[in-house]
């Protein structure tokens, strides 16, 4: 009966273990679309260069992951759609921030 009674609390304790990274993961993919959403209305590079490093940070904890063998194909593919999702964004941003003419010599004196 004892037996019984540790293996039910270690089931119960994978089971919550299980919930959680998924709550977290389902965290992970809001952020990344936080970020693309960020992206498209950074008003500098340094900005953009911020959310960069996040998307970095967050790709590396995703390879852990994979290599831990602690996602499947489907959470594999959702980290992959939303990470290309967020890159694109600061990429797109870049190049409009890149693009756009210099600001008027009054503009640049008063700084």
């Amino acid at each position: 009966m004892l037996v019984s009674f540790l293996g039910s609390g270690f089931a119960g304790l994978l089971t919550c273990n299980k919930a959680g990274d998924r709550v977290r993961r389902l965290h992970t993919l809001e952020r990344l679309l936080d970020i693309a959403k960020s992206a498209r209305t950074a008003e500098s590079i340094q900005i953009l260069d911020e959310l960069q490093a996040e998307i970095d940070a967050i790709q590396t904890r995703m390879i852990q992951e994979v290599e831990a063998s602690a996602l499947d194909e489907t959470a594999m593919m959702a980290y992959t759609l939303s990470t290309e999702r967020a890159e694109q964004a600061v990429s797109n941003r870049r190049t409009a921030l890149h693009g756009q003419p210099p600001p008027p010599l009054a503009t640049v004196a008063s700084l």
